[in-house]
Parts: structure tokens; sequence; C-alpha cells
């Protein structure tokens, strides 16, 4: 198992885990014993196409343009380069 030989006993149930549930699986934080259940973002292809056909679709008013990008307000400080926050 990738949490290690004694994940199980701790109580990370990987079997337990039923096709009904994607992105559900366990971790364990620094220093900590028991494992936590998480559950990642899982959004369904449908729901992403339809997305796409919103963002792509022409407007259906050609004088409305799209509002401005905004700065970041001065003082904000900025994320380092090649990662997330």
């Amino acid at each position: 198992m990738v949490l290690g030989d004694q994940a199980y006993d701790r109580g990370a149930w990987a079997n337990r885990i039923g096709e009904s549930e994607p992105g559900v699986g366990y971790l364990f934080g620094e220093g900590v014993r028991e494992p936590l259940r998480v559950r990642a973002s899982w959004v369904p292809d449908e729901a992403i196409k339809a997305l796409e056909r919103f963002v792509t679709a022409p407007s259906p008013d050609p004088a409305r343009r799209p509002a401005p990008v905004l700065p970041f307000r001065p003082g904000t400080p900025a994320l380092p380069a090649g990662g997330a926050a």
C-alpha cells in the first residue's frame, strides 16, 4: 500500500471506498498518526463540455464588449513563478 504497512491498521480503509465516491482517498499529515479521509474535486466530462460551449459561444449582443481585466490591488503579493498558492 502506498501509505505504508500500518496504514490500514490506523484507519486508511481504501477497500471501503465505493465506486460512487470518485476522488476519495487517504493521506497522512506530518506528525499525525491517524489517516485523514479526503475527497478531491471531481467534475463530470459533460459539465466541462457545457462550460466550453458557453465560453466559446458567440455573444448574443455583438455591441457588448467583454469586461476589462483589472490589475491586482497595489501591495498584493505576487505568486512565486511556476507554482500555485
